[in-house]
């Protein structure tokens, strides 16, 4: 008679997803992610809704977290410089935004490498 199997663990799964996502698509996620700090409505929603599924497939609010400090940063130093937020500087707070995920990203594909180093030792 075969032991039960147990339940898929949903936590690792999240990390090996982070772990399966190459250059090009952590790239993409932080593209469409980015787009929440466009300040056009429509575009903002769509980052959103990117940003969501990201999150919660990934179960790693990180690179939200990474991309929305980065551009507070960027927001408070043009907003103490005097600088008024024309086109092109919207433009540059989303590749800042962008930035910042993209390494929330990497920093959380550590974290799960690190996670299922742990699980695997149990």
């Amino acid at each position: 008679m075969a032991p039960p199997e147990s339940p898929p663990d949903p936590i690792a799964a999240a990390c090996r997803r982070r772990l399966a996502d190459g250059p090009q698509l952590r790239w993409l996620w932080a593209g469409v992610g980015a787009l929440v700090s466009s300040g056009v409505p429509p575009l903002m929603v769509v980052g959103l809704v990117g940003l969501l599924w990201q999150g919660i497939r990934r179960r790693s609010p990180i690179p939200a977290l990474y991309g929305l400090a980065l551009f507070g940063g960027f927001a408070f130093l043009l907003l103490s410089l005097g600088a008024g937020f024309p086109p092109a500087v919207q433009v540059a707070g989303v590749g800042v935004f962008a930035l910042g995920h993209h390494q929330g990203q990497q920093r959380a594909a550590r974290d799960g490498r690190r996670w299922l180093a742990l699980d695997q030792e149990r």
